[in-house]
């Protein structure tokens, strides 16, 4: 089974590089890589289209497509849209890649155990507030419930039409709807704890704050639409 992977980025051009020469580093490199680029005015779609030719000698199909404006939901589902194979795993700009990754995390689904798997993340911290973040908004490992972000995940697409994509009318938490969707269609899941992405966490105080409001706010946003439709 042929494998997608998708990302969507906005203005990257600082940590793409490293996403992109840990996608040329897998000991099973995807068949092809959709990019989504948000409208970025730092030359993040320059960075990826200079690694076509690298990403085409490892087998990696690029497909490059500017969709300025998308919010990252929107972003997400086109992608997924433009993706030629069903079977597909997603992580963002911002993170490191472990060499095994894209073998773990769509191991379950290649060989037909899973319609969607949950692969795991490592915060990266090189400040001491950096470390005590990570302390505070981590665990070790993946927790009783725990369901993916999308900076490591994989789905088949039939999953993905059957929970209607990713919720485009979410700014922020998109992906937590969408898991839940997914499993209220029934779809398989299994957790891939071996499946890693190392990101880096907020720098600063101000980041950090904005970015737990980004996800307090979706969150909310997530559980309004969910009520609503319950009610309807």
């Amino acid at each position: 089974m042929k494998v997608t992977l998708v990302t969507t980025a906005l203005n990257e051009a600082e940590s793409l590089p490293l996403l992109l020469q840990d996608v040329l580093a897998q000991t099973l490199p995807p068949d092809e890589f959709v990019f989504v680029d948000g409208g970025s005015n730092d030359g993040t779609p320059v960075i990826v289209e200079d690694y076509r030719a690298r990403l085409q000698s490892q087998g990696v199909a690029l497909k490059l497509l500017s969709r300025p404006g998308l919010n990252i939901a929107q972003g997400r589902n086109a992608a997924i849209n433009n993706a030629s194979h069903d079977c597909i795993c997603g992580s963002d700009a911002g993170c490191r890649l472990d060499s095994h990754w894209c073998d773990n995390i769509t191991r379950p689904i290649r060989h037909q155990e899973a319609d969607l798997v949950g692969g795991f993340y490592r915060p990266v911290a090189h400040s001491r507030f950096q470390r005590i973040l990570a302390a505070v908004s981590t665990t070790p490992d993946p927790a009783p419930g725990f369901l993916p972000s999308s900076r490591s995940i994989a789905f088949t697409r039939r999953a993905w039409r059957k929970a209607g994509g990713y919720p485009e009318s979410l700014p922020w938490g998109e992906d937590t709807l969408f898991n839940e969707r997914c499993l209220e269609a029934g779809a398989r899941y299994v957790v891939a704890p071996d499946a890693i992405v190392h990101w880096e966490v907020r720098r600063g105080l101000n980041a950090a704050l904005r970015q737990f409001y980004q996800y307090a706010f979706g969150d909310g946003l997530r559980r309004r639409l969910s009520a609503s439709l319950t009610a309807d």
